[in-house]
C-alpha cells in the first residue's frame, strides 16, 4: 500500500483503486485501524452543530 504520511510512528495508507467503500488505513506497530472517508462528511456537519447524515440501514 502507498504511504501518504508517517508521524508519531503512525503510517497512513491508501490504495486509490481498492475496493469500495473509500477509506484509508492508519498503522501503528502490530495495531490498524480503517477509515471510511464517507463518515468524515459527519464529522464536519457536527463541528457545525448540524445533524449527521442518516446511515440508511440504520433507519
Amino acid at each position: 500500500m502507498p504511504i501518504l504520511s508517517t508521524f508519531y510512528g503512525i503510517i497512513i495508507q491508501m490504495y486509490w483503486c481498492n475496493h469500495s467503500p473509500p477509506h484509508f488505513h492508519a498503522v501503528y506497530a502490530e495495531d490498524e485501524v480503517v477509515i471510511d472517508i464517507r463518515t468524515l462528511v459527519d464529522w464536519e456537519l457536527c463541528q457545525l452543530r448540524q445533524s449527521p447524515k442518516k446511515i440508511s440501514p440504520l433507519l
